[in-house]
């Protein structure tokens, strides 16, 4: 029978972007995000006032993979504007949760980095350079193609991607402080030079963990594997010996 090495709550509470909500009450590095959920009634107006007034904003659901359904909008021009409106009142109508974020200029000028850790410890990690370019036309293009290389990250960096994967234990339903470290996390934060990162996601569900471009870290991941697989036997053996007992 199949086994989930990162845990099912684990899974449930990492799949809607609503996490973000609950690391920023914690007082976690977060990028800003407003909130439209699809039981209120938006006007076009309504949605309009919940926009930005200054500077690039991303319009997107809490629920998705990659960069599907996201699209990027210009607070100070009218027709980005409104099509800013018709994708929030699209995704609404469809009875999705909408993100709105303040467009992160740093994004232009240092990219991306995204952390791997394996069993709570720091792996690798990789840099993207900038996706978002223009809006969300509603039709499925397919998913945008990333331009990534190997990353160096600062200290500031990883102790922010521990800080925030530590934080799991606390947030997560069914976890605590003892719960075993999970298999697998990738953390994406905005890069903004001296200053502090800014978490983008947090992926305890995304496969995508760049292995391939790191040396080692594919050893390193068929080990972790290793590992859980071993720690799960061991757990139903003693499980089983207490049956019997």
């Amino acid at each position: 029978m199949p086994q989930l090495r990162n845990p099912l709550n684990v899974i449930r509470w990492n799949s809607d972007k609503h996490y973000i909500d609950a690391l920023a009450q914690i007082g976690m590095p977060v990028v800003d995000t407003r909130w439209l959920e699809p039981d209120v009634e938006w006007s076009k107006r309504d949605l309009h006032n919940r926009f930005p007034a200054r500077e690039d904003f991303v319009v997107k659901p809490a629920v998705s993979a990659g960069s599907a359904d996201t699209g990027r909008y210009t607070a100070t021009d009218a027709d980005s504007r409104r099509l800013a409106i018709n994708h929030a009142k699209r995704l609404l109508d469809a009875g999705r949760s909408v993100m709105v974020q303040r467009y992160m200029p740093e994004i232009d000028t240092f990219g991306e980095s995204a952390l791997v850790f394996l069993h709570g410890e720091y792996s690798h990690a990789i840099h993207k350079a900038a996706m978002l370019v223009g809006e969300d036309t509603g039709e499925d293009t397919g998913y945008t193609r990333e331009a990534m290389e190997p990353w160096q990250p600062s200290e500031l960096e990883i102790k922010a991607a521990q800080d925030i994967i530590t934080q799991v234990r606390r947030l997560v339903p069914g976890r605590s402080m003892k719960s075993r470290p999970l298999l697998y996390a990738r953390v994406d934060f905005v890069v903004r030079g001296d200053k502090p990162p800014l978490l983008m996601e947090l992926e305890l569900v995304e496969p995508s963990l760049y292995a391939s471009l790191a040396p080692g870290a594919l050893d390193r991941l068929a080990s972790a594997i290793l590992r859980e697989v071993a720690y799960g036997n061991d757990a139903n053996n003693d499980v089983s010996a207490l049956a019997h007992a």
